[in-house]
């Protein structure tokens, strides 16, 4: 049995952490076209079809899971994937350092993850502080369409409308043909809740710039009696998940998650025995922004290895 591959071409894919900052898009594409944003490409059934229906524009979809990135990079080698690049990482980050003030000229969201619970809220995407950014990477007049299936969701958005859009909000029924929305359409819903918001003013919010890491050296480390402790520190909270350990060749090896505001990262940071000492850095291969809080990482590390050789 042949089955189709899980893509048949890279050409369109970039992974965010390998994007300039910002991201001249004329020299990405090869030509200077408006660009328009899809978050969440779901499937990329959607991306797919805006490449045929809109070949006067540059397309991006930014998408966190790599699964849909390879199933959208499928979808595209069947249509001028040229037009389009599928950003592999998290639209927050993208939009806070990846695209200029004024450089897109729309943005689409089919069904996001509505985040229901309460103790949840902080992880929705367009409170109001996204919503500013969102204006000020949108060109003056531009448009934000947000499609979803939970009415209380569309809700919140509405409660947070930023002074920068005019929304518009109403019911609409399935026109989409996305995989998200054949699931909710196949379980009896029948409407959904658009809103349009169209830029009215501009903010003046700066691109936030990656930070230059500070790594450590210990002259001397313990890995026995070595205990890195959780943390929390203002806005920043480290957790360590696991750990390992490989004596023979001198290494330690710590996986951790580093969440701050609007970003949380799943990284490896490693302790090894150098000529100079033990060094502490992140581990070779990890995708990961360069924060403030992978910094606290880092420096979290160190004291530990040398409060326990003290």
């Amino acid at each position: 049995m042949v089955t189709e591959p899980r893509y048949r071409s890279l050409d369109a894919f970039r992974r965010l952490v390998d994007l300039p900052r910002p991201t001249d898009w004329s020299v990405e594409f090869g030509r200077t076209a408006p660009v328009h944003v899809e978050i969440g490409v779901g499937n990329g059934d959607w991306i797919a079809r805006q490449v045929v229906d809109r070949p006067d524009e540059n397309h991006v979809g930014v998408e966190l899971e790599w699964g849909r990135v390879m199933k959208t990079l499928r979808k595209l080698s069947r249509v001028d994937g040229a037009l389009a690049r599928v950003v592999c990482g998290d639209a927050r980050v993208f939009l806070h350092r990846c695209c200029a003030p004024r450089s897109l000229t729309g943005m689409t969201c089919l069904f996001p993850e509505p985040w229901p619970r309460d103790r949840h809220e902080k992880n929705r995407l367009f409170s109001t502080a996204m919503l500013d950014v969102c204006a000020n990477r949108l060109v003056d007049g531009g448009a934000i369409r947000i499609v979803t299936d939970a009415h209380p969701y569309a809700d919140w958005i509405e409660s947070q409308n930023s002074a920068a859009f005019q929304l518009e909000r109403r019911r609409i029924e399935a026109r989409h043909d996305t995989w998200f929305e054949r699931i909710w359409s196949s379980k009896g819903q029948t409407d959904f809740s658009e809103l349009i918001l169209t830029k009215r003013s501009h903010p003046d919010l700066p691109l936030v710039e990656d930070i230059t890491l500070r790594t450590h050296v210990c002259e001397r480390f313990d890995p026995k009696t070595f205990r890195p402790a959780d943390l929390k520190a203002d806005d920043i909270s480290v957790v360590f998940k696991d750990r390992l350990d490989d004596p023979d060749r001198g290494v330690v090896m710590l996986r951790a998650t580093v969440a701050e505001p609007d970003l949380v990262q799943h990284l490896w940071v490693e302790v090894r025995r150098g000529d100079r000492g033990w060094q502490i850095r992140p581990a070779g291969g990890c995708s990961f922004v360069p924060t403030a809080g992978v910094q606290v990482l880092l420096d979290a590390v160190f004291d530990a290895a040398t409060r326990e050789v003290d």
